[in-house]
């Protein structure tokens, strides 16, 4: 049995279901269905959430929030972790900004990011607690966002990866390898680069990144690179999987639908 979550703000929800459940191949497979939708999404009403759970033949959680810090299926312990997160979000990006004092006006940041990350950690545990109470074993998870679209309309997962993980892209492992890899207990593996450049200095963080990209070369590509890089919790993350040698790969058909 396969298991699919999704997540994220709705904007184009209905115009990327339809080619999401084509390429995990809905119809062939059994998939359980995980959603977590936000009601204070600019682009929510009714009518449109009607519509976009119309499209499953069934729906085993959905977590309906009402704002951050606020939602009906958070406990009191879930709410005041989430404001803690935005908070130490908040508290990074200043610190960074001390410490890059050029980047003070251009640091590319966004306060939606923290409560992102936070929303891809609550909904999986939400299906990790799913599973225990239903004693169900998934051989393999899909995790994506209500706004990723299929380039390639006949294109297909390969579901025989035995890893399969692409930066806030599409998500495919098994649920004990993504609920450890995604533990935001640790929002540290979020802003890696930031403190790889706190533990050994600006020279040895643009080693780093040339180790991944031979393109940087010089200062000014590399200081570009932290501009965007460094308060951007996907990237550092990123740069996490790849220094532990965690198995990874590219999102390959599947793109943001503006």
């Amino acid at each position: 049995m396969k298991a699919l979550i999704i997540y994220g703000q709705l904007r184009t929800a209905n115009k990327c279901i339809d080619n999401i459940l084509n390429f995990i191949e809905y119809e062939k497979y059994n998939h359980d269905i995980f959603l977590f939708i936000n009601k204070n999404d600019k682009y929510y009403s009714e009518q449109y959430k009607e519509d976009i759970l119309s499209r499953f033949k069934n729906i085993n959680l959905i977590i309906i929030a009402e704002e951050p810090g606020k939602g009906i299926d958070l406990n009191e312990i879930e709410k005041k972790e989430e404001l803690e997160r935005r908070e130490k979000y908040f508290n990074y990006v200043k610190e960074i900004k001390e410490n890059f004092p050029s980047l003070t006006y251009t640091l590319r940041t966004s306060s939606f990011l923290s409560t992102l990350y936070y929303r891809r950690q609550l909904i999986l545990q939400k299906v990790k607690k799913y599973c225990y109470e239903n004693n169900i074993i998934y051989d393999k998870c899909i995790l994506t966002r209500f706004d990723y679209n299929v380039r390639e309309p006949n294109s297909r997962i390969n579901y025989n990866l035995s890893v399969c993980i692409q930066m806030d892209n599409f998500f495919c492992s098994d649920l004990d390898t993504l609920i450890e890899i995604f533990n935001f207990s640790n929002i540290d593996n979020y802003f890696y680069l930031f403190n790889y450049f706190k533990s050994h200095g600006y020279e040895e963080l643009k080693k780093l990144l040339k180790k991944y990209d031979r393109n940087l070369t010089s200062d000014e590509n590399i200081m570009e690179v932290c501009r965007i890089w460094l308060a951007m919790p996907e990237c550092n993350f990123n740069y996490f999987l790849r220094e532990k040698n965690i198995q990874y790969h590219s999102a390959g058909p599947l793109f943001i639908q503006r």
